[in-house]
């Protein structure tokens, strides 16, 4: 039982540490820096081709 409340705690933990991702249809760009749901977006943001292959993912913090 002890092993399962491990398991549980890691992979909360795990889950919560992981960068945010967005397609980049979502984002907005002004004067060159890119905004999602209000604010200058830290993560990834990526595209992707028609036929699901990525495109590019690409890092920013704090919109740049």
């Amino acid at each position: 039982m002890k092993n399962l409340f491990s398991i549980l705690f890691i992979s909360v933990f795990l889950s919560s540490c992981s960068e945010q991702r967005v397609s980049v249809n979502d984002v907005e760009i002004e004067n060159y820096i890119l905004h999602y749901e209000g604010g200058g977006f830290t993560g990834i943001v990526f595209d992707i081709f028609n036929d699901d292959q990525l495109k590019y993912k690409i890092r920013y913090q704090d919109g740049k």
